[in-house]
């Protein structure tokens, strides 16, 4: 099954913030990550991607590449780079163990970061990224790491779920509130009739965007991660 699994796309590189902090000032503020990269970087939120595997509703069976944070929306993001294991709290064995759809052999959350990640750690709601305080924002996470981890994840992933939960439901409603509601008909009251609007013609999970199998059940990791 392996040599058949496709691949819709890349991950592309997000979009980097270009003012000031520049990377390098972002390298010298937090420091590296064990690759020599920034140990933080601001991105625009839009932009960042992660892989999801599964079965779409176009027949497509891969991975292919999807917005990371959708619900943060149009806003400048400052991520965090942490370690496979502190994203996932399991070793790679673990992982797939517990992703793999055993249908298609695919990861729904896209195949394990042996490389790390980067995260969201802080998002820039009522200003740009230079207009101050990346130095105290750096600070704060990094003095989160004296907190319990293992509480920080468990929060952090509890959060995500609900939101994915959340996103699924109202997916849900959609589709619903677009079909016909069965066994209504035109009815007259009192002598006059009773005007009634056509049912919207449903669409399909096609036209939706939504895989048929597999990605429904992604959940995606952590909205952001403080303790790091």
């Amino acid at each position: 099954m392996s040599g058949l699994i496709q691949v819709d796309g890349v991950v592309s590189e997000p979009t980097h913030w270009l003012g000031y902090p520049t990377p390098e000032t972002m390298k010298r503020v937090g420091g590296s990550n064990p690759y020599d990269e920034p140990l933080f970087r601001i991105v625009f939120a839009p932009s960042v991607q992660m892989l999801c595997g599964g079965e779409f509703a176009d027949g497509f069976i891969g991975y292919r590449a999807r917005p990371a944070y959708r619900h943060i929306g149009s806003k400048w993001i400052m991520e965090k780079w942490i370690s496979a294991f502190d994203h996932t709290l399991m070793t790679e064995e673990e992982y797939n163990l517990k992703f793999r759809d055993p249908y298609n052999g695919l990861l729904l959350t896209g195949p394990y970061p042996s490389r790390g990640v980067y995260f969201q750690c802080h998002t820039f709601e009522f200003s740009q990224p230079g207009d101050g305080g990346i130095d105290t924002i750096i600070a704060l996470v990094k003095k989160a790491k004296t907190n319990d981890p293992i509480a920080n994840a468990r929060a952090i992933r509890a959060t995500r779920e609900a939101e994915e939960k959340d996103q699924q439901q109202k997916r849900f409603d959609k589709i619903k509130d677009l079909m016909p509601v069965a066994g209504i008909r035109a009815a007259n009251i009192g002598g006059r009739p009773k005007a009634t609007k056509s049912a919207p013609t449903p669409k399909t999970a096609n036209e939706l965007g939504l895989p048929i199998r597999g990605a429904t059940q992604i959940r995606p990791e952590k909205l952001h991660y403080a303790s790091r």
